[in-house]
């Protein structure tokens, strides 16, 4: 006689059927590619684009003297219409190959903007790409859990995509967007150890906003036994460019607008940094005092900046991207965008931290308030220059906020882990005084209350 198969084997084989189904279901969608995200980004690009540009071009906030492209089309004006060079005033302030290539594209508009729109674009998916590597690296490590990768990988794309600071750069095609992409791919080609690329990146960098020399700290760090050949390739890399463009502009024309007009701060429009109001107020005789010291510091404060941070060349980024975005001369918002998308790359860091609603609260704000101050300033004449520069002030402070919060949770972890290694196993017993000193603890056991 033939064996009948009981229901309760029937049952189970119909629920493994369902079970594989639905795990089929659910994979299928983490594997496609959604294009969702893109379309609306693209549109509220276009929206901003078409609705908004008038505003934005003339917002301190996203425009500055030198990634205005409306300089931009104006140099192309004088060059091409009256034959003068675009040096001889006081009006663009980028290099010769810059006004080369970019130039002839702001003849048409709709092909200008979708380039800017689509590099902007093409930026956050290499964002998305490095930060999985990156995070990878540190599941490995046993830093964070694997679920955590995508999740944390996700965030940082999401929050570059629809930064309303990427948007409205990126919607009026300020210059500033390209250097954003160009800071991607820097931090792409360093986390994929592609350091001669990324050598001729960060002099290419500095060449249009010289405040990037902050990146050559990184790129060296984690160049490690290839420091020789990297050296080699920055010094290569900046001769060829200087010489292209003595080729295509004159070098006395174009280096005393370029460089010098960085270095001199003769420019005193209003922007989101610090210089510009402060050197309103500088009596003549000190002003070669301060602008050494203005100038200096942000660089000179990346030293230890580099030794304290010389383990992880990534976490070296975010915080010489945080020296761009405070102590440039001429920032913008657009400076702080690839700054603020990289901060959901250190969760093993944020779990130390203590500010970050504060930090990023204060930027909302900031963002919410500044257009308002700059109206009372100069449309209604209800304010004055002090109220829009407290509300840049606020802004430079929470960004600042935002990255020594994050240096606090690197050196509180630090100090977590070696008191695990010393025996300690609750470290939050040790009085506050002595927390994230690590350097000076040498038996933490005595701290213990």
């Amino acid at each position: 006689m033939r064996r009948r198969s009981s229901p309760d084997k029937k049952g189970h084989q119909v629920l493994k059927e369902e079970a594989k189904e639905s795990t089929q279901k659910e994979s299928k969608p983490q594997n496609a590619f959604d294009f969702k995200p893109f379309i609306l980004a693209i549109g509220l690009r276009i929206v901003a684009h078409v609705f908004l540009f008038d505003y934005l071009i003339k917002s301190p906030e996203f425009t500055t003297p030198w990634n205005s492209v409306e300089r931009l089309k104006e140099a192309v004006h004088i060059v091409n219409e009256y034959g003068i060079s675009a040096y001889k005033g006081d009006t663009f302030h980028l290099m010769p190959i810059i006004l080369k290539i970019l130039g002839p594209f702001t003849s048409f508009p709709i092909i200008y903007h979708g380039i800017f729109i689509g590099l902007d674009i093409f930026g956050s998916i290499l964002l998305k790409i490095f930060s999985r590597k990156y995070l990878r690296k540190k599941e490995i490590e046993k830093r964070i859990k694997e679920p955590d990768v995508e999740n944390y990988s996700n965030l940082v794309f999401w929050i570059y995509l629809f930064n309303p600071m990427s948007i409205g750069a990126s919607a009026i095609g300020s210059i500033s967007t390209l250097l954003n992409f160009l800071v991607i791919l820097f931090i792409y080609c360093i986390i994929f150890r592609r350091f001669n690329i990324a050598a001729f990146l960060m002099v290419f960098l500095v060449f249009v906003y010289p405040y990037y020399i902050a990146l050559m700290a990184p790129l060296l760090i984690a160049a490690t036994s290839r420091k020789l050949i990297t050296m080699s390739v920055i010094f290569a890399s900046t001769g060829s460019i200087f010489a292209v463009n003595c080729l295509i502009e004159n070098a006395r024309y174009w280096l005393p607008n370029t460089f010098y007009f960085f270095w001199s701060i003769k420019d005193l429009t209003p922007n989101v940094g610090l210089f510009w109001y402060l050197f309103v107020f500088i009596f003549e005789q000190y002003r070669q005092l301060f602008q050494w010291c203005f100038q200096l510091i942000s660089v000179v404060s990346m030293i230890p900046l580099t030794i304290t941070l010389k383990q992880d060349p990534v976490l070296l980024i975010f915080g010489a991207l945080a020296h761009v975005a405070v102590l440039s001369t001429y920032p913008s918002y657009s400076e702080a965008t690839v700054l603020l998308a990289m901060y959901p790359l250190f969760p093993h860091i944020l779990n130390y931290t203590r500010n970050t609603l504060i930090s990023f609260g204060t930027i909302v704000a900031a963002l919410v308030l500044s257009p308002i101050m700059w109206r009372m300033w100069m449309i209604t004449g209800s304010g004055n220059a002090n109220f829009y520069f407290a509300i840049t002030v606020v802004y430079t402070f929470a960004l600042n906020f935002m990255a020594t919060d994050v240096f606090y949770g690197l050196s509180r972890m630090n100090f977590v882990e070696t008191c695990k290694e010393e025996g300690i196993e609750e470290p939050d017993k040790i009085p506050l005084a002595f927390k994230g000193v690590t350097p000076f603890i040498t038996d933490p056991k005595k701290l213990v209350s």
